[in-house]
Protein backbone atom coordinates (compact mmCIF):
# COMPACT_ATOMS: atom_id res chain seq x y z
CA UNK A 1 0.00 0.00 0.00
CA UNK A 2 1.54 3.50 -0.93
CA UNK A 3 2.93 5.68 2.31
CA UNK A 4 0.08 7.89 1.54
CA UNK A 5 -2.41 6.04 0.83
CA UNK A 6 -6.01 7.24 2.12
CA UNK A 7 -9.00 5.48 2.71
CA UNK A 8 -11.23 8.47 1.85
CA UNK A 9 -14.40 6.87 2.80
CA UNK A 10 -13.54 6.21 6.38
CA UNK A 11 -11.31 8.99 6.68
CA UNK A 12 -12.26 11.77 9.47
CA UNK A 13 -12.53 15.26 8.13
CA UNK A 14 -9.64 17.56 9.74
CA UNK A 15 -10.03 21.25 10.58
CA UNK A 16 -8.22 23.80 12.05
CA UNK A 17 -9.47 24.14 15.97
CA UNK A 18 -9.95 27.00 18.16
CA UNK A 19 -10.44 26.36 21.66
CA UNK A 20 -12.91 29.07 23.56
CA UNK A 21 -13.39 29.06 27.59
CA UNK A 22 -16.82 28.69 29.25
CA UNK A 23 -16.11 32.01 30.64
CA UNK A 24 -16.33 32.94 26.79
CA UNK A 25 -19.40 31.28 26.21
CA UNK A 26 -20.88 32.73 29.14
CA UNK A 27 -20.58 35.93 28.19
CA UNK A 28 -21.28 35.49 24.65
CA UNK A 29 -24.65 34.03 25.75
CA UNK A 30 -25.32 37.21 28.59
CA UNK A 31 -23.95 39.64 25.46
CA UNK A 32 -26.95 42.72 24.60
CA UNK A 33 -26.20 40.86 21.24
CA UNK A 34 -27.09 37.72 22.17
CA UNK A 35 -30.07 38.87 23.78
CA UNK A 36 -31.42 40.99 20.80
CA UNK A 37 -30.94 37.73 18.63
CA UNK A 38 -32.81 35.63 21.60
CA UNK A 39 -35.52 38.01 21.92
CA UNK A 40 -36.48 38.79 18.08
CA UNK A 41 -36.01 35.04 18.12
CA UNK A 42 -38.23 33.98 20.87
CA UNK A 43 -41.34 36.90 19.91
CA UNK A 44 -41.17 35.60 16.61
CA UNK A 45 -42.03 32.26 17.49
CA UNK A 46 -44.92 32.90 20.07
CA UNK A 47 -46.63 35.14 17.76
CA UNK A 48 -46.33 32.85 14.38
CA UNK A 49 -46.14 29.50 15.85
CA UNK A 50 -43.07 28.87 13.55
CA UNK A 51 -39.51 27.92 14.33
CA UNK A 52 -36.87 30.42 14.10
CA UNK A 53 -32.93 29.71 13.64
CA UNK A 54 -29.67 32.02 14.48
CA UNK A 55 -26.31 30.95 14.50
CA UNK A 56 -23.39 32.24 16.80
CA UNK A 57 -20.00 32.17 15.03
CA UNK A 58 -17.11 32.43 16.17
CA UNK A 59 -14.59 34.84 14.19
CA UNK A 60 -10.67 34.25 13.82
CA UNK A 61 -10.09 37.10 16.59
CA UNK A 62 -12.42 35.29 18.70
CA UNK A 63 -15.48 37.69 18.85
CA UNK A 64 -19.11 36.34 17.98
CA UNK A 65 -20.78 37.06 14.79
CA UNK A 66 -24.58 36.73 14.28
CA UNK A 67 -25.90 36.93 10.92
CA UNK A 68 -29.00 37.10 11.47
CA UNK A 69 -32.60 35.77 12.84
CA UNK A 70 -34.44 33.69 9.94
CA UNK A 71 -38.16 32.13 10.45
CA UNK A 72 -39.26 28.65 9.18
CA UNK A 73 -41.37 26.28 8.89
CA UNK A 74 -44.02 25.30 11.66
CA UNK A 75 -41.95 21.94 12.71
CA UNK A 76 -38.70 21.82 10.63
CA UNK A 77 -35.85 24.44 9.21
CA UNK A 78 -35.07 23.64 6.06
CA UNK A 79 -34.18 26.19 2.93
CA UNK A 80 -37.95 25.64 1.31
CA UNK A 81 -39.50 27.18 4.61
CA UNK A 82 -36.79 30.09 5.18
CA UNK A 83 -37.83 33.26 4.85
CA UNK A 84 -38.35 36.86 7.28
CA UNK A 85 -34.36 37.42 7.83
CA UNK A 86 -33.75 39.56 10.53
CA UNK A 87 -30.35 41.26 10.77
CA UNK A 88 -28.23 41.50 13.75
CA UNK A 89 -24.29 41.80 12.60
CA UNK A 90 -25.38 41.88 8.67
CA UNK A 91 -22.92 40.19 6.36
CA UNK A 92 -20.13 41.78 6.73
CA UNK A 93 -17.90 38.99 8.07
CA UNK A 94 -19.18 36.53 5.75
CA UNK A 95 -16.29 34.81 4.09
CA UNK A 96 -13.96 35.15 6.38
CA UNK A 97 -12.40 32.13 8.59
CA UNK A 98 -14.93 31.12 11.51
CA UNK A 99 -16.82 28.24 12.94
CA UNK A 100 -20.19 27.75 14.49
CA UNK A 101 -19.47 27.81 18.35
CA UNK A 102 -24.06 27.48 18.68
CA UNK A 103 -26.46 26.72 16.38
CA UNK A 104 -29.60 27.74 17.99
CA UNK A 105 -33.62 27.00 17.20
CA UNK A 106 -36.86 27.93 18.95
CA UNK A 107 -39.65 24.78 19.02
CA UNK A 108 -42.84 26.33 19.32
CA UNK A 109 -44.32 25.80 22.40
CA UNK A 110 -46.50 22.74 22.98
CA UNK A 111 -49.05 22.98 25.97
CA UNK A 112 -48.30 20.50 28.56
CA UNK A 113 -45.12 19.32 27.27
CA UNK A 114 -42.52 19.97 29.92
CA UNK A 115 -39.51 18.70 28.06
CA UNK A 116 -36.75 19.99 25.14
CA UNK A 117 -36.44 17.02 22.92
CA UNK A 118 -34.13 17.71 20.43
CA UNK A 119 -34.55 15.56 16.71
CA UNK A 120 -32.21 12.90 14.86
CA UNK A 121 -31.71 16.37 12.60
CA UNK A 122 -30.73 18.71 15.23
CA UNK A 123 -28.44 16.30 16.62
CA UNK A 124 -26.60 15.46 13.10
CA UNK A 125 -25.76 19.24 13.59
CA UNK A 126 -23.03 18.95 15.84
CA UNK A 127 -21.34 17.66 12.70
CA UNK A 128 -20.80 21.25 12.08
CA UNK A 129 -21.65 23.25 15.24
CA UNK A 130 -19.94 22.80 18.93
CA UNK A 131 -23.24 23.12 20.04
CA UNK A 132 -26.93 23.00 19.14
CA UNK A 133 -29.18 24.92 21.21
CA UNK A 134 -32.76 24.44 21.30
CA UNK A 135 -34.91 26.97 23.14
CA UNK A 136 -39.10 26.88 24.31
CA UNK A 137 -40.61 30.49 25.37
CA UNK A 138 -43.19 30.63 27.55
CA UNK A 139 -45.09 33.86 29.53
CA UNK A 140 -42.77 33.67 32.30
CA UNK A 141 -39.54 33.03 30.17
CA UNK A 142 -37.16 31.29 28.27
CA UNK A 143 -35.50 27.62 28.75
CA UNK A 144 -32.46 25.93 26.43
CA UNK A 145 -31.14 23.17 25.91
CA UNK A 146 -27.68 22.99 25.39
CA UNK A 147 -26.18 20.18 23.54
CA UNK A 148 -22.36 18.66 22.18
CA UNK A 149 -21.13 15.32 22.04
CA UNK A 150 -19.26 14.01 24.01
CA UNK A 151 -15.31 14.33 24.29
CA UNK A 152 -13.72 11.27 22.20
CA UNK A 153 -16.93 10.99 19.76
CA UNK A 154 -15.54 11.70 16.29
CA UNK A 155 -17.78 13.81 13.16
CA UNK A 156 -18.09 10.26 11.62
CA UNK A 157 -19.88 8.57 14.53
CA UNK A 158 -22.70 11.46 14.89
CA UNK A 159 -25.17 10.12 12.38
CA UNK A 160 -25.06 6.78 13.58
CA UNK A 161 -25.31 7.79 17.53
CA UNK A 162 -28.41 10.40 16.52
CA UNK A 163 -30.16 7.49 14.83
CA UNK A 164 -29.63 4.84 18.05
CA UNK A 165 -30.85 8.22 20.02
CA UNK A 166 -34.29 8.37 17.77
CA UNK A 167 -35.07 4.80 18.16
CA UNK A 168 -34.17 5.06 21.78
CA UNK A 169 -36.77 7.81 22.71
CA UNK A 170 -39.12 6.17 20.30
CA UNK A 171 -39.00 2.67 22.27
CA UNK A 172 -39.38 4.49 25.75
CA UNK A 173 -42.68 5.99 24.39
CA UNK A 174 -44.09 8.89 26.10
CA UNK A 175 -41.04 10.89 28.34
CA UNK A 176 -41.98 13.14 30.96
CA UNK A 177 -38.98 14.31 32.53
CA UNK A 178 -36.00 16.34 31.05
CA UNK A 179 -33.78 14.56 33.47
CA UNK A 180 -34.99 10.98 31.52
CA UNK A 181 -34.41 12.86 28.06
CA UNK A 182 -30.79 13.65 28.70
CA UNK A 183 -30.02 10.34 30.28
CA UNK A 184 -30.85 9.15 26.49
CA UNK A 185 -28.90 11.91 25.12
CA UNK A 186 -26.40 10.67 27.73
CA UNK A 187 -26.37 6.89 26.51
CA UNK A 188 -25.64 7.59 23.00
CA UNK A 189 -22.79 10.13 22.87
CA UNK A 190 -24.04 13.03 23.83
CA UNK A 191 -24.42 15.14 26.73
CA UNK A 192 -26.67 18.17 27.52
CA UNK A 193 -27.12 20.93 29.80
CA UNK A 194 -30.58 23.63 30.01
CA UNK A 195 -29.94 27.19 31.00
CA UNK A 196 -33.11 29.42 31.82
CA UNK A 197 -33.88 33.42 31.05
CA UNK A 198 -36.69 34.80 33.40
CA UNK A 199 -38.21 37.67 32.03
CA UNK A 200 -37.98 40.85 33.54
CA UNK A 201 -40.33 43.69 31.84
CA UNK A 202 -39.31 43.50 28.03
CA UNK A 203 -35.90 42.02 28.62
CA UNK A 204 -34.65 38.35 29.61
CA UNK A 205 -32.03 37.46 32.34
CA UNK A 206 -29.54 34.43 32.17
CA UNK A 207 -30.59 32.88 36.38
CA UNK A 208 -27.27 32.04 38.68
CA UNK A 209 -28.05 28.63 38.38
CA UNK A 210 -27.93 28.62 34.75
CA UNK A 211 -24.51 30.77 34.99
CA UNK A 212 -22.87 28.24 37.43
CA UNK A 213 -23.79 25.38 34.81
CA UNK A 214 -22.29 27.12 31.46
CA UNK A 215 -18.94 27.37 33.73
CA UNK A 216 -19.35 24.09 34.43
CA UNK A 217 -18.91 23.14 30.67
CA UNK A 218 -15.15 23.36 30.49
CA UNK A 219 -13.44 24.19 27.02
CA UNK A 220 -15.00 24.12 24.02
CA UNK A 221 -13.41 23.17 20.54
CA UNK A 222 -14.88 24.87 17.52
CA UNK A 223 -14.01 23.76 13.96
CA UNK A 224 -12.56 26.69 11.92
CA UNK A 225 -13.51 27.10 8.17
CA UNK A 226 -12.08 29.48 5.44
CA UNK A 227 -14.77 31.29 3.31
CA UNK A 228 -17.33 30.16 5.57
Amino acid sequence: MPENFENKENSEEVFEEKEIPSEKFLEILGSEKFLKALTISGQETLKSGYETVFRVNILDNGDADIVDVIRGGTDRIHPGTLEASTTIDGYENVGKKQGVLLGFHFHPEIKGEEIIEPSQIDLEGLKHHAFIGIGQIGETGIDILLARKKRGISNSEIEENAEEYEKEVSERGFISKQEELQEILDNNGFEGIIISYKKKGEEYKLIQKSRKRILGIGKIKVNMEEGF
